[in-house]
């Protein structure tokens, strides 16, 4: 059973031993191996340099939401003073309950007994 964790420097190593003893059969697999863990190791790279971009956005948008966040909190203490500037309004009285009526005022049927 194949190593299942080859580098690409083995890869190349047998792709020079299979040349020396000229076995040329076994050349269109290593070089197909070989590109492989080449588009592997791009990708990878790929993926690094998208999380440096990610996590320098990630940076960006954590300072904008702190002075955002600390612009709410000034503007809830605006909104919090001035509603203690306007604590003296008055509202006006609340409607009485069935139009004045009391439930003994009502005409029962009943009542009459």
């Amino acid at each position: 059973m194949a190593n299942l964790n080859r580098y690409l420097c083995d890869v190349l190593e047998d792709m020079r031993t299979a040349l020396k003893v000229l076995r040329v059969d076994m050349l269109p697999g290593l070089i197909e191996e070989a590109q492989v863990m080449g588009n592997r190791m791009e990708s990878k790279l790929s993926d690094y340099s998208d999380l440096g971009y990610n996590l320098d956005e990630s940076r960006k948008l954590s300072k904008g939401i702190e002075s955002l966040s600390e612009e709410l909190e000034a503007l809830e203490k605006d909104l919090f003073l001035s509603k203690t500037k306007e604590s003296t309004v008055s509202f006006p009285a609340p409607e009485p309950a069935y139009n004045g009526h009391l439930i003994t005022d009502w005409n029962h049927p009943y009542d009459g007994d």
